[in-house]
């Protein structure tokens, strides 16, 4: 679970080791309880919400980082990282 900077928006996920998969993360508004987004990201690991709280970014198994655009589902692979 994830909380947003500003407590505007929650988010969770969980891994399922039974179904060999990932669920996607929901992010929900706090003031509303509305579901704003399913970030669907291929063996995900970790999600975190920028500083500024208007992306989530997804971590998967493979190194991989998608950042999404909040609240809608518009995402975009994480460049010019270098992990070593």
């Amino acid at each position: 679970m994830s909380i947003s900077n500003d407590g505007s928006f929650v988010a969770s996920s969980y891994s399922s080791e039974l179904l060999g998969t990932n669920i996607p993360v929901r992010v929900w508004s706090v003031a509303t309880g509305d579901l704003l987004l399913l970030a669907a990201h291929p063996h995900q690991t970790d999600f975190k919400f920028t500083p500024d709280n208007r992306k989530l970014i997804t971590a998967g198994i493979d190194i991989s980082c998608r950042v999404w655009e909040l609240p809608s589902e518009a995402w975009a692979p994480l460049t010019g990282v270098n992990s070593s």
